[in-house]
């Protein structure tokens, strides 16, 4: 489903998801948002959490007996990714590890696990999947979404996915997609729905079609245009039942949804103004515990201002069990509230909305590392950013190197407003230590790859940590030699990397060392060894 802003994405997504609902059809929805487009996998994990049945307020335990209950009932044969899906979802079973795994080889299985369960054979029930706001999507979610999207053909399983016109996708050009597109409403349904919105009264006359013309069928627009007139006294009454306080004459229709939404916004009162501030900084979506600790209001006094938000039609309540869980109710109300705050106060939020984050997540920081990383880096504490930024690399590298390299260059960005200090110095040989370790696999040049490791050499050095240096050292030689294949130049460096493993004192160090150094002599003897290929062949 295809339009512009304003046009009735999800509002007809909603009634749709509605209407199946009622008959017994199995709905699973993924929300993409602007504010997490750095974050991978938000939507995939969202939507899964749902196919499987794990809510927040679920145990470990209870979790993985559903998630073992429903991918049986697909296939005993897929018992053995049982502990790839339980990693996935963050309720690991200790009593089936997963082990170690290649990242690639783990995406892939993942992978081809949503296409079993899409595919399943003999599966009599109908499930839709709906992703929103597509045009928001982290890379590896859009890849996520095409493997339901090739999935889907021939399976009872229906993908809706809704976006505006800037995305585009591979699979849109299979025979089985469909594009539904909205366009703006039609003269006759403007006036039609302008009727319903203010009335017959005779004062109304010429006020319709002032606003058609300016709004131009875009039916939020229409409708936010009337709530302005019925909040600023222009009209009084109610909803169907209005009358005009002036003259059409004096009427002046805001150009833009925008500027209706600023206007609106900027009527409040300065508690509410207060919520609406925090609730845009933490995103379009935002549960009750996080926004108390962001807005820092009362607990009464918040509730009686979310309820009036609610009744001002600018936030909806989305989930009430086990947290209440409100929504901006319109993306380009959330776009607006948060292009409205001063860069001081904005900072101020963004640094609160990180600390309850970390609080609110003790025993899973993990997962939402990218989000506390995006907080405190939009608020210009750089060394926490960069702490959050190298949590999240870690975590996220299991499921995609591309992301773990997103989080690993914003270190290296930011590098320069960073602290002096030991500490601060042993973070940055960390985080170049891991860049060392994965970039040759997303494709980092040699030149880039070498810039690195010299970076992390000085921090490393600077920072009198020869057991990170070590590791530095051999993440490179690992790199060049199995990578590149240039043995000679990793000769020359395992005399330094064994000076440093004996300088650490640590044991696991040191017997690393001792495995690897001859590992290097070994397959220079063994590439010089080898003879030239025939001519015939090279040519």
């Amino acid at each position: 489903m295809i339009a512009d802003p304003g046009l009735g994405k999800s509002r007809l997504v909603t009634e749709f998801i509605g209407d199946v609902r009622t008959h017994g059809v199995e709905v699973h929805e993924g929300h993409c948002q602007a504010h997490a487009r750095a974050l991978p996998l938000v939507p995939v994990l969202e939507m899964l959490r749902s196919y499987f049945g794990v809510t927040e307020d679920l145990g470990a335990e209870t979790a993985r007996a559903g998630i073992e209950a429903r991918v049986l009932d697909v296939g005993a044969h897929l018992a053995g990714e049982l502990p790839l899906i339980f990693e996935f979802l963050a309720v690991p079973d200790p009593a089936r590890p997963l082990g170690t795994i290649d990242p690639d080889a783990r995406r892939r299985r993942l992978l081809e696990l949503i296409r079993r369960l899409v595919r399943a054979p003999g599966r009599e029930r109908v499930v839709v999947n709906v992703i929103e706001d597509a045009h928001w999507i982290d890379p590896a979610s859009d890849e996520f979404l095409a493997t339901w999207a090739e999935a889907t053909a021939g399976a009872r399983n229906l993908v809706v996915v809704t976006f505006r016109p800037e995305y585009t996708a591979a699979w849109m050009r299979r025979s089985w997609y469909r594009q539904l597109p909205l366009s703006p409403l039609s003269p006759g349904v403007v006036t039609v729905l302008l009727g319903q919105l203010l009335g017959s009264d005779p004062s109304l006359d010429g006020l319709a079609e002032l606003i058609a013309a300016r709004t131009g069928g875009n039916p939020f627009f229409l409708e936010e245009v009337v709530r302005n007139l019925a909040e600023t006294g222009i009209v009084a009454g109610s909803r169907g039942g209005y009358r005009l306080a002036g003259e059409v004459s004096q009427v002046a229709i805001p150009g833009s949804v925008q500027s209706v939404l600023a206007a609106r916004i900027d009527r409040l009162g300065p508690q509410a103004k207060d919520v609406i501030a925090a609730a845009a900084v933490i995103g379009r979506e935002f549960d009750r515990d996080l926004i108390e600790r962001v807005a820092r209001i009362p607990p009464a006094e918040l509730d009686a201002t979310i309820e009036r938000l609610v009744e001002a039609e600018l936030i909806a309540q989305t989930e009430v069990y086990p947290v209440a869980v409100y929504a901006f109710r319109h993306p380009l109300t959330h776009e607006v509230a948060l292009g409205a705050l001063l860069a001081e106060r904005r900072r101020e939020l963004h640094r609160r909305a990180a600390q309850a984050i970390t609080e609110l997540n003790a025993d899973g920081t993990g997962e939402v590392a990218a989000l506390i990383a995006q907080h405190y880096e939009h608020a210009r504490l750089v060394l926490e950013a960069c702490t959050w930024h190298l949590t999240a690399a870690t975590w996220v590298l299991a499921h995609d190197q591309t992301a773990a390299m997103g989080h690993l260059n914003r270190v290296r960005a930011l590098d320069p407003e960073l602290p002096d200090g030991a500490k601060v110095d042993l973070l940055r040989a960390n985080a170049r230590a891991l860049f060392l370790a994965v970039g040759w696999r997303v494709g980092a040049d040699r030149s880039r790859m070498r810039e690195v490791f010299d970076e992390s050499v000085a921090a490393a050095t600077r920072a009198h940590d020869d057991r990170v240096l070590a590791q530095v050292q051999i993440a490179y030689m690992a790199y060049l030699g199995l990578a590149g294949g240039q043995w000679d130049e990793v000769v020359e460096l395992v005399t330094d990397f064994l000076q440093t493993a004996r300088r650490s004192g640590d044991l696991d160090t040191a017997a690393m060392a001792q495995a690897f150094a001859p590992l290097p002599i070994a397959m220079r003897a063994v590439s010089r060894r080898r003879s030239p290929p025939p001519r015939r062949l090279l040519s």
